[in-house]
């Protein structure tokens, strides 16, 4: 780990940043990650160009007309580097926990992405609530089976890898498979299948990134159509002809890259529609408002606990940080949270 980060080279990694109608956090974003030698491409599909200039550090494409997904594409277009991690305009890397990753990667080529501990954080005036969020992003289960089948359909879909450290190959892979559907509901999923099937995935045991569970705005200008980009029933999805067409881009994928005789690629197909078949239906006004309400119900157990780790005895760290790096990461985060730019 390193005390130096602004003097670190990061430039074997890029850092894609979707954007949509929310300058001031991408502003934030930005100020954020321009304190370190890492690379950004933003990719903004506002109403209005913000006009970002470009640097040796930083490329922005103002795309108005293209989807979440077709955006991604686009920023993958222009990847020069050998890793790749996606962040929300509103979220916060550690980047000891990404040159962890790096470093890790590096050693382990086996491996085809890295990711580590997310924090949840929810602001009320100048104070934080915490949550480690093990429901969603599974926190210290890795998809490192050499069985293929295990790694890709075990906890199937429970696990959300996009944040991850990715190689670009990889990532480049998935966009190229999600970019024939407009919703965003099919990159999060081609995202953790496709990482699957080409190579292992660790979780390490660190900090890796802070999530604001604020709702800032939705995914495009329209409401309605914000919520049409979400699929809520993809057992129903994929008995349609977009479906059916879906399964058949993974099918393809899935013939390419793997080489085991343990999973067939017929095999592959039926158990692909037979766990999203098992996939459980999840409303869209659930997904838009879940962190919101478990907060909402909880938030004032969080606040006690927060209290109470952070004057426990002995304790070196305010919960929920566990060494003087993370620690110093949030630091760094929170200063970028309180500035108004």
């Amino acid at each position: 780990m390193n005390d130096d980060l602004e003097k670190t080279d990061f430039s074997d990694i890029t850092i894609i940043i979707p954007t949509h109608n929310r300058p001031s956090l991408l502003k934030r974003s930005l100020k954020y990650y321009s304190e370190y030698k890492i690379n950004i491409i933003v990719v903004d599909s506002s109403e209005v160009n913000l006009n970002c200039k470009n640097n040796k550090y930083l490329q922005y494409f103002y795309c108005p007309n293209l989807s979440y997904n077709e955006k991604l594409l686009l920023g993958s277009q222009n990847i020069k580097t050998k890793y790749t991690t996606i962040c929300a305009d509103d979220d916060f890397f550690s980047l000891n926990g990404l040159l962890i990753g790096l470093e890790f990667l590096e050693k382990n080529n086996d491996y085809g992405s890295v990711q580590g501990n997310t924090i949840i954080f929810y602001r009320y005036f100048k104070f934080f609530i915490f949550c480690k969020e093990n429901n969603t992003h599974l926190n210290n289960f890795s998809r490192d089976n050499k069985n293929i089948k295990n790694r890709i359909f075990e906890k199937f879909l429970k696990q959300n890898l996009l944040y991850s450290l990715t190689r670009s190959k990889i990532f480049i892979e998935t966009c190229r498979i999600a970019c024939k559907f407009e919703e965003i509901s099919i990159f999060e999923v081609t995202d953790s299948i496709v990482k699957s099937i080409m190579a292992k995935q660790k979780t390490l045991n660190i900090f890796w990134n802070a999530r604001d569970m604020k709702r800032y705005t939705f995914y495009t200008s329209s409401k309605k159509n914000s919520k049409n980009l979400i699929l809520e029933d993809f057992s129903k999805f994929i008995q349609t002809k977009k479906g059916n067409n879906y399964i058949k881009n993974l099918t393809t994928m899935f013939s390419k890259f793997i080489f085991e005789k343990n999973l067939n690629v017929e095999e592959f197909r039926k158990l692909l529609i037979k766990n999203f078949k098992a996939k459980k239906k999840i409303s869209y006004k659930n997904i838009h408002n879940k962190f919101f309400k478990r907060f909402r119900i909880f938030d004032i157990r969080f606040f006690i606990y927060t209290i109470i780790y952070k004057f426990k005895r002995n304790t070196r760290y305010d919960y929920p940080w566990t060494s003087d790096h993370s620690k110093n990461d949030w630091i760094k985060m929170k200063k970028i949270i309180f500035l108004k730019l």
